[in-house]
């Protein structure tokens, strides 16, 4: 699976609302706990690789700040 853009995420998340996938929406959620070392822009990040996992139908970077500074933070849409 690749990382995608921020809005190709929430076509995904807004075309679930109207066609279920397995009869149930989907949701947003962290992928994972790690913190990334932010480099500029999300566009960066799209198009890398990242371990597919079953019920995960898209993954794309954030940008956030906390006392140490900017990083990104993985999120993912996934089945709920």
């Amino acid at each position: 699976m690749k990382v995608i853009s921020k809005r190709e995420a929430d076509k995904v998340l807004t075309e679930s609302l109207f066609k279920p996938v397995n009869g149930k929406t989907l949701s947003v959620g962290k992928f994972d706990g790690g913190k990334y070392q932010w480099h500029g822009t999300a566009k960066h990040y799209i198009g890398r690789d990242v371990p597919d996992i079953r019920g995960v139908h898209a993954v794309y970077m954030v940008r956030r700040v906390d006392s140490d500074g900017p990083y990104g933070q993985l999120m993912c849409v996934h089945e709920s």
